[in-house]
């Protein structure tokens, strides 16, 4: 299954420092991480790395990642900014299990971490829950935690990459312009029932986050020091670092 990676280069250390988390925690995953490059090519050797060259644009960059694959195709959506921690290998399994079957026809989405944000009713709708294999999903209502690792139907991702403007001018701005797009009512979402994975986030407002540095040094993998620098306030386990 393609793994598609929203980076770039200068991102391209946590790329492969989500892939590394991936392969550390499921060493038999069945994802070919697609990752895009502009100038520099990714020089991480992964088992399964597919680098693709982009344009520098962040909405053509997911298009062109996309542009060879079938809208009904399912992918595994991971962006660079997310890494896994925990992982219910058995769930995931089972999951994967589903797709390939006919099982999941109409279901165009399978989020497998369930956050604060989906215990609220307007991300919710009041449709009958998804029972499949013991699992219970729910439908979502919208792009909430869109970007969580999670399974999606290539459809559901290049309907929301088009409907962006075609100059984002940071990563961060789309935060906002995905809750004025309207989700397609035929573009079925869910969200199980409880969550069977954890994600801790890369970086927060341009900071590398302490919990993701922390992860970098656990698995021996060295950030160059010109890309980081201390940040004076350095709050308990909010801490973060400047990049530069």
């Amino acid at each position: 299954m393609r793994a598609i990676v929203l980076s770039c280069d200068r991102y391209h250390l946590f790329a492969r420092h989500m892939v590394a988390c991936y392969e550390a925690l499921w060493s038999d995953h069945p994802f070919i991480f697609r990752v895009p490059w502009q100038a520099t090519r990714p020089t991480f050797h992964a088992q399964r790395l597919e680098a693709i060259q982009t344009r520098p644009s962040i909405r053509e960059t997911v298009l062109q990642l996309l542009e060879d694959l079938d809208d009904e195709t399912f992918i595994y959506w991971c962006i660079d900014d997310k890494f896994p921690v925990w992982l219910d290998i058995d769930v995931l399994r089972k999951t994967l299990s589903l797709i390939s079957s006919t099982n999941l026809d109409g279901v165009d989405g399978l989020l497998l971490c369930r956050q604060f944000n989906h215990h609220k009713r307007r991300n919710l709708l009041t449709t009958k829950p998804l029972i499949a294999d013991n699992l219970t999903f729910l439908e979502r209502a919208n792009y909430k935690h869109i970007w969580i690792h999670q399974f999606a139907r290539v459809k559901v991702i290049r309907h929301l990459f088009r409907s962006f403007p075609a100059n984002i001018p940071a990563a961060k701005a789309m935060d906002h312009l995905k809750d004025k797009i309207i989700k397609p009512e035929t573009h079925r979402l869910f969200v199980s029932q409880r969550s069977h994975c954890r994600f801790q986030e890369s970086t927060s407002r341009g900071f590398i986050t302490r919990d993701c540095l922390e992860s970098f040094q656990a698995m021996g993998l060295n950030v160059p020091s010109r890309t980081i620098k201390a940040r004076p306030q350095l709050l308990g386990r909010a801490r973060r670092l400047v990049m530069v």
